[in-house]
């Protein structure tokens, strides 16, 4: 039998280790692992730098979720001026003359 966690529809109620505990293991923060023998969850660069140890040297399967965090950067907006652009581009396509 082969059973896979979405980390992102569980809810941590662990029901799933009460109704079939040698089919789940949990993790050190309590989620269910589903026989993983090294699982994990980093939300940081610190965090991740511990795991990486772990993660290259692991027997067997490894398993970590690794959070990236949704940053608005600024955007960087093209120019509008049309005589720049042309000349943008014929440098690109023919270069100095």
């Amino acid at each position: 039998m082969r059973i896979r966690v979405n980390p992102d529809l569980c809810q941590g109620h662990n029901r799933c280790k009460a109704l079939a505990p040698e089919l789940f293991e949990l993790d050190e923060i309590g989620n269910a692992a589903a026989g993983w023998p090294l699982t994990g969850t980093v939300a940081d660069q610190a965090g991740l730098e511990a795991a990486l140890p772990a993660i290259r040297a692991g027997a067997g399967p490894v398993f970590h979720s690794i959070k990236v965090k949704a940053e608005d950067l600024p955007l960087a907006m093209p120019p509008k001026d049309g005589a720049f652009l042309k000349d943008r581009f014929r440098l690109a396509l023919l270069g100095r003359a």
